[in-house]
């Protein structure tokens, strides 16, 4: 089945560090070409989906490590659990108001008398909160909710802000009552002078981000080089009438894991500089229901930077009435 045109979009990118569109899963190596094959639409599917992640969960969270502080860390991490298995109900409440002919059985808490535990370290940890339990989430997030109703889409936004928000808000506490060495605690911990961030929860930026009324941006790439499976072309288009707003559009190459092609590595070391053309892309797609983006929009004055980099273009787009 094909996934929706959700699998472009992403929220706009946090207004803090540097490199923030690290941040944001859809904009991390493996989660825009993550197999689908075997996604299907079916209560089965669904069913064993939403087991898998609670028994993900729930291991988790009883491999955790005993805390710097005593009872206080404790006491946040059984708050952070309780939050994702709210989390996990909310997806399974959604999953059967939208899809109401499936059987979506109520999530049981998986029996961990026989599991015999694993050591959660840094390196570990990483992997499995970040890369396991929150991507799986965020995968289950795209898939269901991209396909049925609008009001199914419109889930699909709100859950994915939750997701995103308690991702940092426990990146956070882990830092502060665990461990601060965890590779993420350099961005979800410290600011850009290593100092101490303010819990997040306290961070005006939060709610402008993640808050009920934040702006969802979409978000697009289009490689400069045909080769593989790069797109050198991409659509993006505006339902129920809307028009596209342009709301940022750079060149260069701001990671190593888009637009690849058959190149040796050498060619995609992330470049310093990056153009700023949202006034090119702008004059070709703003106002419009849709419009096809190419690196051709581009003014080759603005292309003669970075010439040892293999360069793409990245918008992030609204609609709007």
């Amino acid at each position: 089945m094909k996934i929706s045109t959700f699998l472009l979009a992403t929220f706009s990118q946090l207004s803090r560090p540097a490199n923030a569109d690290e941040r944001v899963f859809i904009d991390e190596e493996g989660f825009m070409n993550i197999d689908n094959k075997n996604f299907k639409l079916e209560e089965q599917y669904l069913n064993d989906e939403l087991a898998a992640i609670r028994d993900m969960r729930a291991k988790l969270f009883f491999d955790w490590p005993a805390p710097i502080e005593g009872m206080r860390g404790t006491t946040v991490k059984n708050t952070i659990n309780d939050q994702f298995e709210k989390l996990e109900d909310r997806l399974r409440s959604d999953t059967a108001k939208c899809f109401g002919d499936f059987d979506i059985a109520p999530i049981e808490f998986p029996d961990l008398t026989s599991y015999g535990g694993n050591e959660l370290i840094n390196t570990t940890m990483y992997r499995r909160f970040h890369i396991q339990l929150a991507r799986k989430i965020a995968v289950y997030i795209r898939q269901v909710f991209s396909t049925g109703s609008s009001r199914c889409t419109k889930q699909q936004v709100i859950l994915m802000r939750r997701l995103e928000r308690l991702r940092l808000i426990t990146l956070w506490h882990y830092c502060h009552r665990f461990d601060s060495t965890v590779p993420q605690c350099s961005w979800a911990y410290l600011d850009n002078k290593k100092n101490i961030r303010a819990h997040p929860r306290k961070q005006a930026w939060i709610e402008g981000k993640y808050g009920k009324n934040a702006p969802f941006q979409q978000r697009a790439v289009v490689c400069d080089i045909d080769a593989g499976n790069n797109d050198i072309e991409q659509k993006i288009s505006c339902k129920d009438d809307k028009k596209l707003v342009i709301d940022s559009a750079v060149f260069g190459r701001q990671n190593g894991h888009e637009c690849l092609g058959n190149f040796p590595k050498g060619h995609f070391s992330v470049c310093s500089h990056k153009e700023d053309v949202k006034s090119s892309i702008s004059d070709a797609c703003e106002d419009q229901t849709s419009c096809s983006l190419t690196t051709g929009l581009i003014p080759e004055e603005n292309k003669g930077f970075c010439e040892d980099s293999e360069k793409y273009l990245l918008v992030h787009y609204s609609c709007e009435e």
